[in-house]
């Protein structure tokens, strides 16, 4: 298991630092705090189902988790933003949701 966590952790480090985006976005995206505790699991929740669909464990699987991981993480920030106290969202919040 932590083979495949390693692994999948490497191509989402990769793809993010691949994008042209805010570096402070980037740092964010990067922190290695998003990868803690239940979150982990999710970064390679698509792999989960490959067996299933008979899907090999290749480059487009990988790239389906990372939007799968990014999507999770925007839907994280916006319920943050929403169970806030003022129910504000930041601007740093905002463009992570987006």
């Amino acid at each position: 298991m932590e083979e495949i966590v390693d692994t999948y952790k490497n191509c989402y480090s990769e793809y993010i630092e691949s994008l042209h985006i805010n570096h402070l976005i980037k740092e964010h995206l990067l922190d290695e705090q998003i990868f803690s505790g239940d979150y982990e699991f999710y970064l390679f929740y698509p792999r989960l189902f490959s067996e299933a669909f008979d899907l090999p464990d290749n480059e487009p699987l990988k790239r389906l988790s990372i939007a799968g991981f990014l999507y999770f993480l925007s839907l994280i920030n916006l319920d943050g933003g929403y169970d806030a106290e003022d129910k504000k969202l930041g601007l740093g919040n905002m463009a992570l949701v987006n």
